[in-house]
This record gives C-alpha cells, structure tokens and sequence, in this order.
C-alpha cells in the first residue's frame, strides 16, 4: 500500500474510515451483501480509502479516477448497483479531499482532527458494539418498542457526547446513565443494576484505555461480544436449560467482563484471568446447588477480584464476630465486578422461582433467535 509522510498520518486516516466513513456506508450496502461478504468488502473499500486520500494530498486531480477504478474493477463489490457504486465513490472521495486539505492546511498538529476521529471511534464503541448487550436486555425484561429502544440509545449516545465534550465529568457520566436508566420500567428490578453496571464499564474502558490500546480493543472485543448468542439457534436449543443459561453466563457475562477487566489491568497475566473466569462460574454452580449462599458468592467475587487499582473495596470485620461485610456503593466499584454479580443474582433469582431455568432459558434463547449482526 502507498506509503504516508508520516505514521501518524496514516493512522489518523485509517481510523477515520472505520469510525467515521465506514458507519456512514455500512447500512447502504448491508442488504445487498451476504453477511459474510461483509468484512472483506469493508477492508477492501478501507485499502483503497487510504491510498485515494494519499493520492488526494500527493495528486489530487488522479484521486477520484483512482476511487473509482479501484471500486468499479473489484471483483467483491461486482454484483452493486451502479447507483451505488457511483454513491460509494462520491462519499469516500469527498471524505479524501476533506482530509487532504486538511492535512495541507497550516494546522502543524492536526490536533483538532485527532480529536474528532477519536470520539468518532469512542461513539462507534457504544453504538455498534457495546449497546448490543443493554438493548437485550431491555429486550428480554420490558415490554418497549422499537421507538423507545432508539430513544434511549439516543439518550445514552447523547450522554455520552456530554461527556467527550467535557460537559460532564467521569462519575457525573456514570451517575447521569444510571439515573436515566432507573426511570425505564421493566420487568425485573435486577435488570436496571445490570445495564446500569455495564454503561459503567464502558466509561471505565473508555476512560482507562488510550486511543490505540482502544482501537486494539475494538478490533478483539467486536469478533467476540456476544459469542453465545451469536451461536445457532437450533443448538442453543438442543442444550438443557441449566446448560443454556451456564453457556451464556460464563460466555457472554463473565468471559467479557473480563476482557475489559484484562483490558484495564495488562499486569494481570492469562492464567490469573483464565482460572477467575472457571472460578465464578462455579461458584455459582454451588449456588444453584444450595452448597454456597448468595452473600458467600458474592464475597468470593469481591475479594477474588480485588485489586489495588480496581474502584471497590470491603471493609474488614472487626473481629470474627462482626461477620458482616460493609459493601462500598455500585459508583465506587467496578462495572465490570457489577455487571457479573447483578446477572449471577438474576439467575439465582429465577432459579428461585424455577429450579429448572426453563423460562429463563427460553428468553434467552428467544433473544438468539432474533439477534440482529450488528458487527459488519
């Protein structure tokens, strides 16, 4: 591929088409394309988006003949409308020419540009990877509609771009998402302090992470959110029920909460991950088994994943007869520890009322069956 002047250039350039003119073109060509054709169209319209932009600073009158060849000769993108392929080649040249006179411009840092593209991918984080496993769960615990889903995505992107701007602090942020949240009406009172819990993992990964370990963990995280679900339907029901909400506890709760949590903390090494994430899921095993009580569970977890720099603490007891352990609030922990422990007590919960988790089992399973691919 053409070389730029410079790295950062060429880093600035690729991230705005996957954050920026990527999101913009996904939806014009998702119906016309297999779902598995997908990655390897977007990686060869990202390839030809970066040489056009390096033609646009070093030729700028070959730019749009190079767009436009590149495109209209690719064997991939062969069966498109013209329409379309006329559409893709006038967006994606004018992204080029935009960013050519930018980088030709008297700006020495680019620093304004470096900022935008770097909320754009923040946004691009929640939106096509992150909301995914909120809008099940407002899904499978609420009787909302289309509408009022896309209202509060829109609420919580909004939200979110208060806080990029620097409207709103770090914990105003987190405190702002939970206290919309707990004006939603759903079903189960546990589902607001899981969604709750995970909008603050978001802020803490997004927070924690500088630009490019984030980009690197876009890149990992959007092959693999939602591995269970992501699973045929028909296998999923072949399983048990026990089986089925094990499967999803421990590949779609605990495997990724501690991805972020490995994410946030690279001291802690693969095995130190590897044996926490067999352990939590069997601890809760031993509840359903009425072997180990709920408040035991949740003191394995809290002091298992206790960690100087992680955001929650238990107090000591005074002595062995001050038995009672003082929980610090939700704001003051970790999303991620949240987000695992709320979704451990919901399955108690329902476990309680259903030993067997068949209904549990089958919403879960439901939610599968109609799960959008929202990773193209």
């Amino acid at each position: 591929m053409i070389g730029f002047p410079d790295d950062k250039q060429r880093t600035v350039v690729t991230w705005f088409f996957k954050y920026v003119a990527w999101p913009s073109l996904r939806h014009l060509i998702a119906d016309l394309f297999p779902p598995g054709d997908i990655a390897g169209i977007r990686e060869m319209l990202g390839n030809v988006f970066v040489n056009a932009t390096h033609q646009a600073i070093t030729a700028p009158e070959g730019a749009r003949n190079s767009l436009s060849g590149s495109i209209n000769g690719n064997a991939r993108i062969s069966t498109a409308p013209e329409w379309i392929k006329k559409m893709l080649v006038g967006v994606l040249d004018e992204f080029a020419k935009t960013l050519a006179r930018y980088f030709t411009s008297t700006t020495p840092e680019n620093e304004d540009l470096i900022e935008y593209v770097e909320n754009a991918m923040i946004l691009y984080l929640f939106d096509a990877i992150f909301w995914k496993f909120p809008r099940d769960q407002l899904i499978m615990y609420s009787r909302l509609s289309v509408n009022s889903l896309a209202e509060i995505k829109e609420k919580l992107l909004d939200q979110l771009r208060r806080y990029l701007d620097g409207d709103l602090t770090f914990k105003e942020a987190k405190r702002a998402a939970a206290s919309f949240l707990e004006s939603i009406e759903l079903d189960n009172d546990l589902a607001h302090e899981i969604i709750s819990s995970y909008i603050a993992n978001f802020y803490e990964i997004i927070n924690g992470l500088d630009m490019p370990r984030l980009h690197a963990f876009i890149e990992a995280f959007s092959q693999s959110r939602g591995e269970f679900l992501e699973m045929t339907h028909e296998a999923v029901a072949d399983e048990a029920s026990k089986a089925i909400v094990f499967r999803w506890f421990e590949q779609d709760i605990v495997s990724l909460s501690m991805k972020s949590i490995a994410e946030l903390y690279p001291e802690l090494t693969k095995d130190e991950i590897a044996d926490w994430k067999g352990a939590i899921t069997r601890d809760l095993e031993l509840v359903l088994q009425n072997l180990l009580s709920f408040d035991d569970f949740e003191k394995r977890l809290i002091v298992r994943l206790r960690l100087p720099k992680l955001e929650f603490d238990i107090d000591k007891p005074v002595d062995e007869n001050d038995v009672e352990d003082h929980y610090m609030h939700i704001e003051d922990r970790g999303g991620a520890l949240e987000t695992i422990l709320a979704s451990a007590e919901l399955i108690y919960k329902e476990a309680l009322k259903d030993a067997s988790l068949k209904d549990f089992s089958t919403r879960i399973a439901s939610r599968k069956k109609s799960l959008e691919n929202l990773y193209m």
